[in-house]
């Protein structure tokens, strides 16, 4: 499946106090600025690993931050923002979190995440599981709003790329430069497997966002693990 599906969620709420990551819902912020050192940021640590986990095989590893691409609608121009990968869930190990992030973005967002959705990501797909990918995103504090905090985010494997459908956690739509944002996404993969990465689409910072030739020459892969 080439097509990459990008369902773009509700804008997160800002909140002015830090609070751990694990207690918080998607879509909200994790950090102000002045707790981003507690996130280890902007670390960019990649890994090596084999050649069927994408066409880019330095990864970087689950719960280290790489750069990607965030467009403006303020200033119509791409910027860099930096993202992480922070935690894997698979139906197996975790039905109801798949369940209950499934059921909440339903009840907060007009495109929902039915059966028939789920059986598109399931399609050709044997002995498939639902997986959701929690992940961080964080603005830089010069952003120009308005803008949506989220990123462009695809499942990669030796046989092409495949779609995630953005889960909301919040009906609030509000988005602050420096604050960090937790997301999340479902998508589908064969019991067991982990052999795929992630892919996040670049573009030349400050670019114009019509501009065709605004795609950098390497986009940024993440590992699952």
């Amino acid at each position: 499946m080439r097509k990459l599906l990008l369902i773009i969620p509700a804008l997160a709420v800002a909140l002015t106090a830090c609070y751990p990551v694990s207690t918080l819902p998607a879509d909200f912020p994790v950090a102000t600025a002045e707790s981003s050192e507690t996130l280890g940021l902007p670390a960019q640590t990649s890994m090596e690993t084999e050649p069927v986990q994408g066409e880019n095989n330095n990864l970087i590893a689950l719960g280290d931050w790489g750069t990607v691409s965030n467009g403006s609608l303020t200033d119509g121009r791409w910027h860099d923002i930096e993202m992480c990968i922070t935690k894997i869930t698979t139906e197996t190990e975790n039905e109801d979190y798949i369940s209950n992030t499934i059921a909440l973005s339903n009840s907060l967002s007009v495109l929902r995440t039915d059966e028939s959705a789920l059986d598109k990501l399931r399609d050709g797909i044997e002995n498939p599981e639902l997986v959701v990918v929690d992940y961080e995103v964080k603005l830089p504090e010069d952003y120009p709003c308005d803008g949506n905090a989220d990123v462009s985010l695809c499942v990669v494997d030796d046989t092409g790329e495949h779609p995630i459908i953005k889960q909301l956690t919040t009906a609030d739509s509000d988005m602050t430069p420096g604050l960090t944002y937790a997301k999340r996404g479902i998508y589908v993969r064969t019991k067991g497997d982990t052999n795929y990465s992630f892919k996040s689409v670049r573009y030349l910072n400050e670019a114009d966002i019509e501009a065709r030739a605004a795609r950098t020459d390497t986009d940024t892969y993440f590992a699952n693990k």
